[in-house]
Parts: structure tokens; sequence; C-alpha cells
């Protein structure tokens, strides 16, 4: 596993519970193609899906990230079939760039579950666990 922690000032069962209604959203850009459900069956995602979720990145590259939620919030793997035919578990198999375009476009996951919650009406502080209350960050810790 990649276990790389993602810090983010968003709260992580917002997180959790958003990606959820990301994916459903079947004309949504990170709504997950049926033909990727077989990255789902995996024991993780079995046995623990409220922990584990999947993120699916529609633009180019097309990417799909298990992200996992166990006391803190990790990018447990990354599945882009232009570098592997299964899921990336090593962190050299990744370059320095693939981790840049990858924390980018977990900042534009969280961005989207934050803009989703605040149309529900919750107050900043339920939405945010730490300061900044007002904007989303979100760093990578890179190996």
């Amino acid at each position: 596993m990649l276990d790389l922690t993602i810090e983010t000032n968003v709260n992580h069962d917002l997180i959790t519970n958003y990606l959820d209604s990301l994916q459903s959203k079947a004309s949504g850009r990170f709504a997950t193609p049926a033909r990727y459900d077989f990255l789902r069956n995996g024991d993780d995602f079995e046995y623990f899906p409220e922990k584990n979720k999947v993120a699916y990145f529609a633009n180019n590259p097309k990417e799909v990230y298990h992200i996992c939620s166990n006391g803190g919030l990790f990018l447990a793997e990354v599945h882009n079939p232009l570098l592997a035919p299964d899921w990336i578990m090593e962190k050299q198999q990744l370059t320095a760039d693939e981790y840049a375009r990858i924390e980018r476009r977990l900042d534009t996951l969280l961005q989207a579950v934050v803009t989703d919650a605040r149309l529900e009406g919750p107050p900043d502080s339920l939405i945010f666990s730490k300061k900044p209350f007002d904007k989303v960050v979100c760093t990578l810790n890179k190996p």
C-alpha cells in the first residue's frame, strides 16, 4: 500500500460521506463508470466500505484513487492503466510529476466535497476540522 497521508482541514467523516454522493451523480466528473467496478472487489472495500472509498477522475489521465479513512486520511492505492495494469501500491512506481498531479486532483476532489456539503447548509465549523475555516487545504505527504 502507498499509505500516503492526506493532510487536510476538511472533516474526514464529511469526506467519506460525500465521496459516495459525488460518485453516484451519473453525469458528474467524479462518477465511476461501471467498467471500473472490479476495482471495488477487495477485502477493504467489501468488509470496510465506510472507511474505504474509490475516487474516479474522468479527465486524462483517467485515474482511480483508493482513499482510506482509518484514524486519518490516506491515499492507499492509485489505478492508472497508462502506468500499470493493476493498483499501484509502491511509492517508487510514481514520479514527482505524478505525485504533484495526484495532489492537485485530491484538492479538486475536496473542493467538490465542500461545495456539495455547503449546499445542505451546515456551518463551516462542521465542514472544516481545523483552521482555516473558509477554504480547503490539501497536502499529500509524499515520500
